[in-house]
């Protein structure tokens, strides 16, 4: 919904092909260059994605400072230990819940 990159038209194509071929194709697209997102264990608490990328820095793998900054104070708050993943800011403190 958020992407405006590479898209399936559904009136070429079936649900299933878009589902099955064109989605499995962009989830293996390859990563260009390495961020601190790529060893974070956090990932599945904040919500980056390419499409937010693009959005807010306008560059599919930028990092998402506040995402990053949110998924931080949702580990904090759930008491879940934080595995230090390269230059992330958030890491070096507890997180401020300000």
């Amino acid at each position: 919904m958020l992407w405006h990159g590479e898209n399936f038209d559904l009136r070429k194509g079936s649900f299933k092909e878009g589902w099955e071929e064109f989605l499995l194709k962009v989830s293996r697209k390859k990563i260009t260059r390495k961020t601190k997102c790529l060893a974070c264990e956090l990932r599945s608490m904040c919500g980056m994605c390419p499409a937010n990328g693009i959005l807010e820095c306008g560059d599919a793998e930028e990092p998402v400072d506040f995402l990053c900054q949110v998924a931080h104070l949702r580990a904090y708050a759930f008491g879940i230990p934080i595995a230090p993943h390269g230059e992330c800011e958030y890491c070096r403190e507890k997180p401020r819940t300000e």
